[in-house]
């Protein structure tokens, strides 16, 4: 898939561009997720990616590159409306626990 997207240069976490301008989106929506999945280890997969699922999303390994960067790879959560946000992202700012 090609994608517009925005990056923070300090931090790496990725949106895509449209989601970025409006906010009006699935990806920019916090969401709350039960504490037990945070506390379960996963036997396959990372937590991230089963958080991910959990709100509908599906969780993908994706490659990208700036302008000022060479190639470089992160999970992104991948939303019903096309948004998409990182999983570091997600899981630092827009997961809230019960």
């Amino acid at each position: 898939m090609k994608s517009r997207f925005c990056v923070d240069p300090t931090s790496d976490f990725l949106i895509n561009e449209e989601c970025s301008k409006t906010s009006n989106c699935l990806a920019m929506k916090a969401q709350h997720v039960p504490l037990e999945i945070f506390q379960a280890k996963p036997e396959i997969g990372s937590p991230g990616h089963r958080v991910c699922q959990m709100m509908k999303a599906n969780p993908l390994i994706v490659k990208y590159k700036t302008e000022q960067s060479s190639w470089k790879e992160t999970s992104i959560c991948l939303f019903a409306d096309d948004s998409f946000v990182n999983v570091d992202y997600l899981m630092k700012y827009l997961v809230k626990t019960d």
